[in-house]
């Protein structure tokens, strides 16, 4: 019966062991079609990302190059703006110097005429100072010469009436009182005649020099009137340019805000398109790996029906255990308490350019 019974036990190992290895078998077989797959589906999802990443880097170096020359027009833009600015800046500069040296020309020839004017007027003054006092010194120089005529005259009649012959009635002293008399009124009438013609020449002279003095006032507001609009179109200059130099600045940073706006579209709209393209990958990554684990709990559960049948046969089931929990810790997987193939949680994320692999 012993022997009976070790030779039972003995098939029933062989038979065990026939189905252990039969079961090895098929399990290697079914891990070789399984890698097979994932390697086959490994090789589609890398063909099709290497296709993606290669599209994807035709569209970015198209799109680099379109923002190359968008950013090339954007430059030629700016330096022929730039350019402008300067050509109007040259010109404006050009225009005030102009308007400088014109002033300074103005201002110069206002200064020789009134330097020429003040001559004018010292060496009238001069002039009629030395007209009066040559005038003065004739006036004394004929009084005296007038006083000796007449001291002279009188002696000569004295003289003359000494030797005339006497009238019947006598020369009296009346007489040459008269004669003295008529003479010296002749002599008065003379006097105050020339003196007529002297204030005469005078008062032209006055009359001259007044209106020398009133056309020299004229011409001094004319001046000062062109001198003040000179100043009025100067500032009136100075003003426009310096508005000028404002809406250029104002101009300037209006053009710079708008490139800058340009530029931080581009890059945010860049920036959400490469987004959409990595959730893309992500989401696409997502659903191979649901395949995936679809195919792993198919596995589990063909993996347990093996294992409830062999148990109810009286097989040893322990190599089929550690085939199955080795299957499960390889591929992160485990069996909650329901009996239930669930993805153990990962600690951590990798990210990488294009997929988010988990790491336990």
């Amino acid at each position: 019966m012993r022997e009976n019974k070790m030779a039972f036990d003995l098939i029933i190992a062989q038979e065990q062991n026939s189905d252990a290895e039969q079961y090895r078998k098929n399990q290697m077989n079914e891990k070789q079609k399984n890698n097979e797959l994932k390697k086959t589906k490994a090789e589609l999802l890398l063909k099709e990302l290497k296709e993606r990443e290669t599209n994807r880097r035709d569209e970015d170096v198209a799109l680099f190059e379109s923002d190359k020359m968008e950013l090339q027009k954007i430059t030629d833009e700016i330096e022929e703006y730039q350019k402008n600015i300067k050509a109007e800046a040259r010109t404006a500069r050009e225009k005030l110097q102009k308007v400088i040296a014109d002033n300074q020309e103005s201002t110069s020839r206002y200064n020789e005429i009134r330097r020429v004017e003040e001559q004018e007027e010292a060496m009238m003054t001069a002039i009629v100072a030395e007209t009066k006092r040559t005038l003065a010194g004739m006036r004394r120089l004929k009084e005296i010469e007038l006083m000796k005529a007449k001291q002279l005259a009188l002696e000569a009649m004295r003289t003359k009436v000494a030797v005339w012959p006497k009238k019947e009635s006598g020369w009296t002293e009346t007489d040459m009182q008269n004669a003295v008399e008529t003479k010296e009124k002749r002599y008065q009438d003379g006097l105050a005649e020339k003196k007529e013609w002297a204030k005469k020449r005078t008062d032209y002279m006055d009359d001259g020099k007044r209106l020398w003095v009133k056309e020299t006032a004229r011409q001094q507001r004319q001046l000062a009137q062109d001198h003040e609009l000179e100043a009025k179109r100067l500032e009136r200059e100075k003003r426009l340019l310096i508005e000028f130099a404002k809406l250029r600045e104002k101009t300037q940073i209006e053009t710079i805000n708008q490139i800058r706006s340009q530029l931080d579209q581009q890059c945010n709209d860049k920036t959400a398109a490469v987004l959409a393209d990595r959730q893309t990958d992500i989401n696409h990554h997502k659903m191979i790996e649901q395949l995936w684990f679809e195919e792993d709990k198919e596995f589990v559960t063909y993996a347990r029906n093996i294992i409830e049948k062999k148990k109810l046969d009286g097989n040893p089931i322990k190599p089929l255990l550690k085939t199955v929990n080795d299957y499960l810790k390889k591929n992160n997987l485990y069996i909650d308490q329901v009996n239930k193939v669930s993805k153990k949680q990962p600690k951590g994320s990798i990210y990488t350019s294009r997929i988010i692999q988990h790491t336990d």
